[in-house]
Formats: C-alpha cells, structure tokens, sequence
C-alpha cells in the first residue's frame, strides 16, 4: 500500500512537472495577454467617446482638419508622455486622415475594418513579430481600433497604439518562471504550495503593473477632455459623476473633487437636476446619441443658450453603463452669426437692404405682379460727385450726407415701396402694384428735390444733386438682373445730360441679345474647335509666401474678337447648358496640368476648379470626376472644388448629400464668393465643407468702406469658429494685404502676387522653390 501511494504521489509529481509548462505557455500566457488586450480596448473606446463629444469631430465633418491647431501639438506630447507609439484617425475605407507620424497621412491601412465598420465594435490585436501568442517577444505593441460614430453611421476609426512592450516582458517572465518552478514540483510536493503562492503574488504585480498603464492612459484621456473648450463629463448608470473636465468645473462652479462621486441633484437646483435625469432616462431607454438645446444659468447666474449632446457607453453585454456628454454654449456664436447675417443683408451706415438684400426683394416683387398683372418701377439714384465732397470735406461728412439721404428716402416711399443702399453713393427704391407712370415720375422729382438741398459745414454751404434711372416691369424687362442693367443704363443717361435729373430706359437695337445669341453660337463652336485654354493663378500661404495650389482659370480664345472676359460668356453658357460639357473640359484640361507637373518633379499642390448650379445639379458629375482622375492618375486630394454660396444653399439638403460623396473621395471643399451670396449660417456649420473664400469686392472696397471691414473680420471670425481654412482673393495693392496682416493660417490670392499664367509660368515659380516674395504688410 505504502508503495503504491509512493507511486501514485509520484506519478502526480510527474504529471505536474509535465503539466506546468504547458499550462504556463498555453494557458495563463494567453490569459494574460488577453487581460492586456481589453484593458488596451476599453481605453481606446473611453477615448473614443470623448472625442464623440469634443471639438475634434464637428458633428458631419469627416475628417476632421487638425493641421496647425495648438492642440495637434498637445497631442504629440501628450502620446510620449502617457506612453503611446502613435495616435491615428481612419476613415471608414481605411485612408489615414489623421497621425501623429505625419508621413501616414494618406496612406491606406492594413486593418481589417469590415467588422469595426459592421458590428461597430471596438477591437484589438497584438504586434509583437512573433505568431499568435506563442514564441519571444520582442518590440510589443497593441493596436486598439475604436468606430466613431455619428448619427448611427460610422464616419471615422480611431486608433491608438499602445507600448506594452514592459507589460508583455512581465508576462513572458512569468510564463519562464512558472517552466521552472515545475522543475521543483518534482523534488517535493511542498514546494507546489509555495510555487503557487510565488505565482499568485507574481501575477497580482504584473497586473497591478498593467494597471498603472492603463492608468496612465486614463489620465491621457482626461487631459484631452480639458484641451477641449466645451464642458465634459461621464455619469454612471446610477446618475454618479465619473469624470469631468476643467470648462465643465467652471461652468458649474465646483472643483473636480465636489463633483465626482455626486448626482445632478446634489450639485445644480431639484427642478434643473429633475430635467437632466429624465432626459438622460430617456437616452438609456432609446439608445444613440441625444440632442437637446436649453436655457441655464451658468455658476456666474448669467442665462447661456446652450445645447446638450450625450451618448450611452456599453458593457460586453450591449447593456448600458453610463453616459458621456457636452454642453456646447451657444450663446456667443448666435450672437456673432446674428451679428453676421445683419451685416450679409444690411447696410452698417444706413441700415437700408444692401445689394443682395434688394436683389432678392426686386425678384419677389415681379414674381407678385406677374401674378397681379401691374407694374414694378426701379429707380436707381447715384448722387453726384459724392467723391469730391469726401475728398474735400473728409469721408465723415460723406458718411453723414448718405444717412441723410438715407433718411429723406424713406420719407418720400411708401409702405409698399422697398429702398437699399447697392454701393458706395447708389441707392435703390422699388415701387410695386402701380397701374400708370404719373406717380413714378412725381416721386422722382421728389427724389431729385430732397437731395437737391444744402448742408452747412463750420465754415462751407455744401450742394447735393443726384442722377435718377428708371425702368419698368414688364415693359422693358421680364427679369431682375435685366431690370437693373436697363435701370443702370437710364441713370448714366441722365448723369451724360448734365446730371441732377432722372430719365426712363428706351428701347432701341437690343444690342445685348444680339450679342448673347452671337456668342452663344461662338461658344459652341468653341467647344468642337478647342478655342480655349486654362490659365492659373497661385494660392499663397500669407506667413511663407509658398505656393499651396493654383485656381485654374477658363479663357476663351475668340478667332475673330480675341479673348472673350469670362463675365461675358460664363452667364451665357450657364443658361444654355453650355456649362456642362465646358465644366467636364475644364476638370480634365486642370487635372491633365497637375499630371504634367508632378511628372516634372515639381512640388505637388491642389488645383481648385469652380463648379456652377448646373454642374451640381447632374448626376453624372460624380461618375465624371471619377473617370477623369482615374484616367489622368490624380489623387482626389489634390483637387478643390470652389462652389459659391448660392449654388450650395439652393437647394441644400439635397447638395450636402452631392457634397459628402465629394468629401468621402477625398476631395477639398470651398465656398467661392462667401458674403455675397442668399445663405443661411444654420446650414453652414452642417455642410461638409473645408474652406471659405473671401469675395474680391470685399478685399477690393478695405479701407474705403466700413461695412467691407467689418463683413470681412466677421467671416474670419465665423470661419475660425468652425475650423475652416480661409482663401483671400483679389488683394491688389499692400494697404488690402495690411488687413490681415498677423493673421495666421490663412491663403490668399491676387495680382499683388502674380497674374494668372499659363502652366509653364506656374513651372517656373515652382522650380524656383514655391515661394512668392511678399510685400511688406507694414
């Protein structure tokens, strides 16, 4: 019996000794790694909630632009000192729009996304260079890849790269010794008692080691919540505070330390923490990311409008265990857009409708008398010499003699009657539901009387005429663009017969529909005989003077008139159907130019090319682009598509759809003549969009008009707010440059820095290294 005990004690010694290796290696080795692999998963998936509620992500701009923010900066430090190899945002098809090692922007990844991109779970994977979890380990990292996810749709991938390298040494130091051990296994069964005490105290530092990393990534995330400028914070299931940010201390008025571990009820007023609670009961029931806007007071007792975001956090059940959430104040920005959309319709001086204003007002009033049957008047009235009496008297008195104008119009109008100021010394008044031309020419001469009076300075007697320009609806134009222009033409009439009277528009030769009908023959021609060409213009970095792109510029080579101005045919072409087949052509002459360039070994720059409401409206404009990069070898991220405000807001529900089919190429996205078109700022923060162009007529009137100045410091506040990169065009002369002087970040164009050339003209400049010599902006 003693025997056989002896053997059985043996044979169990030896299956331990046998067992043990194979128990460490396959077993607790694998175990543990897995262990590091969830805690690597669950602090990328807590990252990636914080980003749902930051300023990182807009809500519908993927990907986000994050070069030249101070923060981009932040996060490379912040990636050495909590120990991260490298930070990383994907788009959905694997393109790498965002690292921390610059050289992977662009670039495609190897991750297999389909299952992130589908389950819209986060997951993770060893690099390590050995197979599986099996042979040494050497440079040891874990790949953790999280969806972010907006309006039920994946539209960005974080991934963050974890060093564990100290952590994976630990666990094959335990895997060796656990080998060892079982050697002493086989000298006496005491020995495997103390071995597994070894083992257990052994693990719990390994894993407390573990901890203190993941830890450390903790505190990553929270020193990301407080690089963002809008409150942030994390509940639990119970209603609990978990985390916040340093806005969300301020906006409360608690320190960090009173609020963690509290409820709504316990730091904010029963009615308002009543309202949080069943608005956040409602997230848990339904699920998804929640919207709502309120009124509050912040810790100072001031009211802020403020919107609320917040969205559920999971367990590997898909049960829910909390919330993240922002508060994004309002307040500020609907002011300044309020501010903005003031200054896009008004004028500052006057406070009559500005031009664009009016336009709009003149398209309403003959869309109503075509359905009344009367007629519309438009006076046009330019007061005299308005440039003398500044350059005599100062602009200030100028200033004060239009608002007086300003004021006596709207004496003389009548209810129904709409008055703008168009320019600089141009006024409009539109006159409705009139039935005979004696009440047209009575107030014209009233209009003529009003002006017509003196003002006396300190020592002077100032005179005032003005010039008056009439035409009708219908009788000398079905349109309001032609309205004007006819309107125009009588006002020159009257300032050619001595000035300080009015005149009707009279018909004659329609020289202007001979002409367009001319030139819209030529323009077919033209497309089947190659008559034009491009020319490009650079687009200058304002700090380096380098060149970043060129605007491809469409030029018509006339057999017989010579070059025909754009403004000419544009138009034409727009109201043919012309535009489509000539905007194809341009995108591929354009397109075909930047290959040309790169295979001479130039720098590579963007190539911005302006798209019409025609082209935006066919459908085929996708599948074209597509074709024409494929063919010519382009890469999507070297072309900028330029649509004006008008074009993008006619229609922008459906246009935002067009335009992310744009973005999801890669293609950059600008509004052209930003200021001067009909659009609405709610859309424009929606729209997937990467830039805006400030309108030359505002850059060329700096320094003589006010409002000029004060729309265009308005846009690039708008601008910066929504982190868009900003193109000035038309700076002519170093007192426009002056402006934006100091400004950092912004683009501009202009024949300060070069006329538009041909191609080899842009070869030259680049050759000689990308740089323009800029002015001295004082």
């Amino acid at each position: 019996m003693q025997r056989l005990r002896l053997i059985l004690i043996l044979l169990v010694i030896l299956v331990l000794s046998l067992a043990t290796p194979l128990i460490s290696r396959f077993a607790v080795r694998p175990q543990l790694m897995t262990g590091l692999e969830d805690e690597c998963r669950e602090a990328t998936s807590s990252l990636g909630q914080h980003l749902h509620a930051s300023h990182f992500i807009e809500e519908n701009l993927f990907p986000p632009v994050m070069d030249g923010k101070d923060w981009d900066t932040e996060l490379q430090t912040l990636k050495e000192d909590f120990n991260l190899l490298r930070i990383q945002i994907l788009s959905p098809q694997g393109q790498v729009i965002y690292s921390t090692h610059r050289a992977d922007i662009g670039a495609q990844t190897v991750y297999p996304l389909t299952a992130i991109v589908e389950n819209r779970k986060t997951t993770a994977r060893w690099l390590d260079g050995s197979t599986a979890h099996g042979g040494p380990l050497s440079e040891a990292a874990i790949d953790a890849l999280t969806p972010l996810v907006r309006k039920g749709e994946v539209r960005a991938i974080l991934a963050l790269r974890h060093d564990v390298t100290r952590a994976a040494h630990r666990i094959e130091e335990v895997t060796r010794n656990l080998s060892r051990v079982s050697g002493l296994l086989a000298l006496c069964l005491g020995a495997t008692a103390v071995w597994f005490g070894w083992r257990s105290e052994h693990q719990r530092w390994t894993l407390v080691s573990t901890e203190q990393d993941l830890a450390r990534t903790s505190d990553l995330v929270r020193a990301l919540g407080d690089a963002s400028p809008n409150p942030l914070f994390i509940k639990d299931r119970d209603g609990y505070y978990l985390e916040c940010n340093k806005p969300f201390e301020a906006f409360v008025g608690l320190a960090r330390e009173r609020i963690l571990g509290r409820t709504a009820s316990d730091i904010l007023p029963p009615q308002r923490a009543q309202i949080y609670q069943d608005n956040d009961n409602d997230l848990y029931r339904t699920g998804g990311v929640q919207h709502y806007g309120s009124v509050v007071e912040d810790s100072r007792g001031e009211e802020r409008k403020v919107n609320f975001c917040k969205a559920t956090f999971y367990d590997t059940g898909d049960e829910p265990v909390g919330l993240v959430g922002m508060i994004e104040d309002q307040t500020d920005r609907e002011a300044t857009e309020e501010r903005l959309r003031y200054l896009q319709y008004y004028d500052r001086l006057t406070g009559l409708p500005n031009r664009v204003l009016f336009f709009d007002r003149i398209q309403q009033a003959l869309e109503q008398a075509r359905v009344e049957g009367t007629m519309v008047a438009l006076l046009l009235l330019d007061i005299d010499r308005l440039k003398g009496i500044n350059d005599h008297f100062g602009e200030e008195v100028g200033d004060d003699l239009l608002h007086a104008v300003a004021a006596r119009m709207r004496l003389l109008a009548s209810p129904k009657d709409s008055i703008g100021r168009l320019g600089g010394d141009e006024f409009g008044l539109l006159m409705t539901g009139l039935s005979t031309l004696q009440t047209v020419g009575r107030l014209a001469e009233e209009l003529l009387g009003a002006v017509d009076s003196h003002r006396i300075t300190d020592s002077e007697k100032m005179y005032l005429s003005a010039s008056v320009g009439i035409s009708l609806f219908p009788t000398d134009s079905n349109d309001s663009t032609t309205l004007h222009a006819h309107a125009e033409t009588a006002m020159e009439s009257a300032k050619n017969q001595g000035r300080n009277c009015y005149r009707f528009f009279t018909h004659q030769v329609d020289r202007r529909a001979q002409d367009r009908r001319v030139l819209e023959n030529g323009l077919r021609r033209a497309l089947e005989e190659e008559q034009f060409f491009l020319d490009f213009q650079p687009q200058v970095d304002l700090q380096t003077g380098r060149i970043l792109g060129v605007e491809a510029l469409l030029r018509w080579a006339h057999p017989d008139r010579g070059l025909v101005p754009p403004d000419e045919f544009i138009p034409i072409a727009e109201e043919s159907g012309l535009i489509r087949p000539l905007g194809v052509w341009v995108l591929r002459a354009a397109c075909q130019q930047l290959e040309i360039w790169r295979k001479k070994g130039l720098p590579q720059i963007k190539m911005a090319v302006n798209i019409s409401n025609r082209q935006l409206d066919d459908p085929d404009l996708i599948d074209q682009i597509d074709e024409i990069l494929a063919s010519t070898g382009v890469l999507p991220t070297h072309l900028e598509l330029e649509l004006t405000e008008s074009v993008v807001m006619r229609d922008a529900e459906k246009n935002i759809t067009s335009l992310i089919d744009f973005k999801t190429r890669g293609i950059d996205l600008t509004i052209d003549d930003f200021g001067t078109g009909y659009s609405s700022l709610s859309y424009l923060k929606h729209l997937p969009i990467d830039g805006l162009k400030i309108d030359r007529s505002f850059v060329h009137d700096l320094g003589l008009d006010n409002d000029s100045a004060a729309i265009v410091d308005a846009i690039l506040a708008l601008a910066m707010s929504l982190g868009l990169r900003v193109t000035v065009e038309g700076i002519e002369n170093e007192h426009q440059l002056q402006h934006f002087n100091g400004i950092s970040g912004l683009v501009a164009q202009g024949f300060l820095f070069s006329r538009p050339t041909s191609g080899d003209g842009i070869a030259r400049l680049l050759q000689e290294g990308s740089l323009i010599t800029l002015p001295d902006a004082g």
